[in-house]
């Protein structure tokens, strides 16, 4: 059980380190981050388009660049198959960045024209079945917003599918070019646009600091005396690093790694334990053994040897099977962590785990009872009831109290990893997420004020509005806003940003703590909502009525909203502002319902959706699920700590069950003896339990508080956690102490009525 565990732990291990591995040239490939306070660790992911072109001409460490355009859907339509694939705009450098697995029809080139477009094998294959779709023509339209139409594109390459443990996610690629084409200003001049993923093909034996230093003070050069780039720098950081680390090199998930490595080596100790205990407890029963292999010229190497050797095959043999069952596990495990973890006997990870665990569960379980069973002086330590390290009942004692204590740390941890998401699924977010769903809106965005209407019309519709963002994750920042005051320190002050209808506010039930929401009428153009915390970091008192410079254009404040949470918990919250009717698409349509009439509007909007959008698929998203899905990695490593605490004491309880059996065999003479001078069941069942039930609250006292400071740790991962609760200890104590009552008591008490002139017959 617990071999199949470690393999199975350990092959998710070797998925979360071999992160973007699938490209040839990962351990040159760099991506770039931005910072615009090096003081801090507040990183922009991404960077504007003109630094990988000027990046290439004039640093010659880098080799190559290519720029990546945050994902989207598009819609393709090939006969009567119809829906909506994601994927990127990419320059034509890609392939000689990523070396993706590519079949092409011009060599060296990528894309032909910006009329082009490169599908995977996933989109080859749903679409065109049996065809060659290289050459042919498919017809989409790129761009419903700004109503490009649909235009036909030549398919010049079909591309091997991106893994799931890379960062490019994409079914189908764009060029560039064509990006470029469909902005008002050239891109190759935004400097200040920060939402392109940039990366770096740099030359062997460069090195990445320098290179992003040389990026740096290209960037610096473009904005001399701009204060806001005082403490800019720019960061590369290894592409097979950015899920583990932060482009400093600290954790961001690297310490998960780390738990369920931990939590591999705590299940094969338990395992390890509960061998060496059962193997010392029958040490008595090989006596006579030992005894003749010495007599007949036995040295100490080959008993070392043999009992060795058995220990050995006996953990191999658990391998073979512990395989098999990790290989129809993997499909189960898969399901339950989300991975896409292939099990390969010709692997070489999979030998490499194979070998570690083999060598690591005869090192720890092995050598022990193989240097026990070898001493010269085992007969008479048997006779005083003493082992290579002191009396044999204390040596299974102490491995009784390091095998709870292990598993007294899961069950805390277990329990205060479900208190944490119970906390972030209930916690106030300052806005109503719930029967709430949003949609992007295409051709809706044209007819907005029709429809918006018409839809509220509908009985179990509470509200419409729109949004130039998901509220539930805004990613949009700009430092273009001034006030009167503003100083030299506040440079660096950026603010979220959400153009908003007017009714936002009243539909998601945002409270305003000073001042009034939007009115719907032509005013709104010249007012703007703060959040609390963007005044207070602003330094504005009694900010309603002030007036301030944002993007170019001078806004007054007419309200301060309540501080909401509009990203993860792991975030504090940030400034925000709220305005209207100044050119963004409030491409979101939200949909808030009465509890109950989910589905009668869900088919309200899919009418409309026919009739303004019937060459698009319909796709939504509730709120309270968009918000689960940023959690996702931690529901997932919440369940599996579960499940894994689980397999922890279950091992823990069955090592337990056998190490009682078999020092109440020990003991059957003396419980006869017992009976017979009239001691009752009662009596006899303690008289066994109270040897485990001491290592058991020993490992209590170990347990608490190396358990205070791990989850200590891992909750400061949060900005908003739940407490640690000390009855969450008590409860962990009082589950265990029934466990072992359980486990220990279920095996004494058969031994207990066992009648005493069976065990005293021969006496």
């Amino acid at each position: 059980m617990s071999l199949t565990v470690v393999i199975i732990i350990a092959l998710w291990i070797t998925d979360e380190l071999s992160f973007n591995k699938v490209f040839n040239n990962s351990n040159r490939i760099y991506e770039l981050s931005t910072n615009f306070d090096k003081e801090n660790d507040k990183f922009v992911h991404a960077g504007p388009p003109p630094i990988a072109v000027y990046g290439k001409s004039n640093i010659p460490a880098i080799e190559e660049a290519c720029r990546i355009s945050a994902g989207r859907d598009i819609q393709f339509n090939k006969n009567e198959l119809a829906a909506n694939e994601y994927g990127v705009y990419v320059d034509s450098t890609f392939n000689s960045v990523f070396d993706a697995s590519i079949r092409e029809l011009t060599p060296n080139k990528l894309f032909q024209g910006k009329q082009s477009i490169v599908i995977t094998e996933k989109i080859a294959n749903k679409y065109f079945k049996n065809e060659n779709p290289l050459g042919q023509t498919i017809y989409l339209e790129v761009d419903p917003i700004l109503k490009t139409g649909k235009q036909p594109f030549l398919i010049t390459a079909v591309i091997g599918d991106f893994p799931s443990n890379s960062s490019i996610k994409a079914d189908y690629l764009l060029p560039f070019e064509l990006l470029a084409s469909l902005s008002k200003d050239p891109l190759d001049e935004k400097w200040g646009n920060f939402q392109y993923y940039i990366y770096f093909l740099l030359k062997p034996n460069s090195n990445p600091a320098q290179v992003a230093e040389q990026l740096t003070a290209i960037q610096k050069g473009n904005f001399q005396g701009n204060a806001l780039y005082n403490k800019f720098a720019f960061f590369l950081q290894k592409i097979t690093q950015t899920n583990l680390y932060t482009p400093k090199g600290d954790n961001n998930g690297i310490q998960s790694v780390y738990i369920f490595a931990v939590i591999a080596l705590v299940i094969l100790l338990v395992a390890c334990i509960n061998y060496v205990n059962l193997v010392t407890a029958r040490a008595t029963k090989r006596t006579k053994e030992i005894s003749i292999r010495k007599i007949i010229g036995a040295s100490r190497s080959h008993l070392f040897l043999q009992y060795l050797i058995e220990s050995a095959l006996l953990f191999l043999i658990s391998l073979c099977i512990a395989t098999t069952l990790a290989y129809l596990s993997t499909p189960f495990f898969n399901t339950i962590a989300e991975k896409n973890i292939r099990f390969s006997l010709f692997s070489p990870e999979l030998w490499y785990i194979f070998l570690a665990t083999f060598t690591a569960t005869v090192l720890i379980a092995g050598i022990y009872p193989a240097v026990l069973f070898s001493s010269d002086k085992l007969l008479k330590q048997l006779k005083n009831n003493n082992t290579l390290f002191g009396n044999k009942n204390n040596l299974r004692k102490g491995l009784v109290v390091i095998q709870f204590t292990c598993t007294v740390i899961l069950i805390i941890s277990t329990f205060i990893f479900e208190k944490q998401l119970r906390y972030m699924r209930n916690k106030d977010l300052g806005y109503n997420k719930e029967n709430v769903f949003l949609f992007e809106q295409k051709n809706f965005l044209t007819h907005y004020d029709a429809i918006r209407d018409e839809l509220q019309k509908q009985q179990g519709i509470l509200g419409v509005t729109a949004a130039s963002n998901d509220i539930s994750n805004i990613g949009s920042e700009t430092a273009d806003i001034n006030w009167d005051g503003k100083d030299q320190l506040q440079s660096n002050f950026f603010i979220s940003r959400v153009a908003i209808d007017p009714n936002f506010t009243s539909v998601l039930d945002i409270k305003l703590a000073e001042g009034d929401g939007f009115k719907n009428n032509s005013s709104d153009s010249s007012h703007a909502l703060l959040n609390e915390t963007a005044i207070k970091q602003m330094g504005l008192k009694n900010p309603i009525g002030k007036t301030i410079t944002f993007q170019g254009r001078q806004l007054t404040i007419m309200g301060v909203m309540k501080d909401f949470n509009f990203n993860d918990l792991k975030t504090a919250i940030k400034p925000c502002i709220f305005f209207t009717d100044m050119g963004y698409a409030l491409g979101g349509m939200y949909i808030k319902t009465s509890a109950g009439h989910e589905e009668q509007a869900l088919s309200a909007v899919q009418k409309l959706w026919n009739k303004y959008n019937p060459e698009s698929t319909f796709n939504y998203a509730f709120m309270d699920e968009s918000f689960d899905k940023m959690y996702k990695k931690d529901i997932i490593h919440g369940k599996l700590v579960q499940f894994f605490a689980t397999i922890t004491i279950l091992l823990s309880c069955i090592g337990l069950s056998g190490l009682v059996l078999f020092s109440t065999e020990a003991k059957l003479k003396e419980i006869g003896i017992r009976k017979t001078l009239g001691a009752s069941k009662q009596n006899i069942v303690m008289m066994i339990g109270k040897d485990y039930m001491i290592p058991v609250i020993v490992s209590f006292l170990i347990a608490f508080p190396i358990s205070w400071l791990i989850i200590s740790k891992w909750l400061n991962n949060y900005v908003y956690r739940t407490s640690i609760d000390p009855l969450i200890f008590i409860l962990a104590g009082i589950i265990t102490v029934l466990l072992v009552v359980l486990t220990a008591g279920s095996v004494s008490l058969k031994a207990a009525m066992v009648n005493p002139t069976k065990i005293l017959r021969n006496e």
